[in-house]
């Protein structure tokens, strides 16, 4: 129930990512790994874009990358403290779109080794002036 396509966030946010990122676009991403898993980035189409994975290769000054995919699992760090950015990250990025968890009764919990149910949050470049 959980993991539905209906409740889970990492599916949410793919399905929304492949409908509104336009094609070709760079997306960052910094979930711990040196490419993409589906098991912590949300599922979309990654061959339709230009990943850059790590932050130590994104060139935020340069508007480099366009989209900023984060979690608030602490193993996304870039711009970020803990899933929430810093200021510096959001005088060059604005929110597009959160998919947060829906409640769950408190018996359930959330499971902490499941990427399934963080929030997902999708950063979009400000202008450059």
């Amino acid at each position: 129930l959980m993991d539905s396509p209906r409740t889970a966030t990492y599916l949410r946010a793919g399905d929304w990512i492949n409908k509104n990122i336009p094609v070709g676009s760079t997306i960052g991403i910094d979930f711990g790994t040196d490419y993409p898993h589906v098991e912590q980035v949300p599922p979309f189409h990654f061959i339709d874009y230009q990943i850059i994975a790590g932050s130590a290769n994104w060139d935020i000054a340069k508007g480099v990358p366009e989209y900023v995919i984060s979690s608030d699992n602490p193993v996304c760090i870039a711009g970020f403290h803990y899933g929430y950015p810093t200021p510096d990250f959001l005088e060059r990025y604005s929110l597009l779109a959160e998919f947060k968890s829906m409640a769950y009764p408190v018996a359930w919990g959330r499971n902490p080794f499941s990427w399934v149910n963080f929030t997902y949050r999708v950063f979009k470049r400000k202008p450059m002036i």
